[in-house]
């Protein structure tokens, strides 16, 4: 059925602000947490294992529905996503580039997976009294970046980014604001050790942070074969996206992401 009113809206209003990203360009999805320093009051510091399982499970969710997603790299309350149209001449972006699209779908895909996993695994222990459980948000802002370069130095970036978090966390679990005024990270770790306390024993997702990647996985199938009716057990291996927790300093080991960016 024909609707001229609602094309002509479409391309008067809609239309004018319908921006794409380039065909056979490295698209970025950074996800971040709204106001997450008030959401995390009271949760366990420095690091919280339970909030990062639910940002590692919303991160998953967002990366199977992604189409041309190649990885994930998430830290602190932000994951950003690399996606991309390299497979195949015909292979198209994801909402053929729809920046509106593709940035509101990610942080609802994000907050709903977000949100369930969290009422799953937030810890009464871990927070200053009964858990109280409000509902996380997250934005999302899609750009591009030209060359596999400097998409290498992106997450080089947020990786540092996380390490210099890391470390300020740590310190303000032992010392005030005002003792950590003017402090650089030299100082700070100078002042830890003081304390017994050293940024290099923590865990390596807290210093870090971790990636999401695929995989092979095997794992076994059973089915009833149609028309022998027999049982089949058969092991069959897939790529599946999987948490990596152990992943290197990328400014050191650059073979890591050399092998992630298409």
């Amino acid at each position: 059925m024909k609707d001229s009113l609602g094309d002509r809206i479409k391309s008067k209003f809609e239309d004018v602000f319908r921006f794409a990203i380039p065909q056979r360009t490295y698209g970025i999805v950074r996800i971040d947490g709204k106001a997450f320093h008030t959401f995390t009051r009271g949760l366990e510091r420095p690091y919280c294992p339970e909030l990062a399982d639910a940002m590692d499970t919303a991160a998953m969710a967002l990366a199977q529905s992604m189409m041309g997603c190649r990885f994930a790299y998430g830290q602190s309350d932000e994951f950003s996503f690399l996606f991309s149209d390299f497979d195949k001449d015909e292979t198209e972006m994801w909402f053929s580039g729809n920046i509106q699209k593709i940035a509101s779908v990610s942080a609802s895909i994000f907050t709903a997976h977000f949100n369930q996993r969290w009422r799953e695994v937030i810890p009464s222990k871990g927070r200053l009294g009964p858990p109280v459980i409000v509902p996380a948000l997250f934005d999302a802002r899609v750009f591009v970046i030209p060359n596999r370069k400097d998409v290498a130095e992106y997450f080089h970036w947020r990786q540092v980014d996380a390490s210099r978090n890391s470390l300020n966390m740590l310190a303000s679990c032992h010392f005030s604001h005002k003792e950590l005024q003017s402090k650089n990270s030299e100082d700070k770790h100078n002042m830890l050790h003081g304390v017994g306390v050293n940024w290099n024993n923590m865990p390596i997702p807290f210093k870090r942070g971790r990636v999401i990647r695929r995989e092979p996985n095997k794992r076994t199938v059973r089915y009833t074969h149609k028309k022998t009716k027999q049982e089949i057990v058969q092991e069959i291996e897939e790529m599946a996206w999987m948490v990596d927790n152990k992943i290197p300093v990328f400014g050191k080991d650059k073979s890591y992401l050399e092998g992630l960016i298409p």
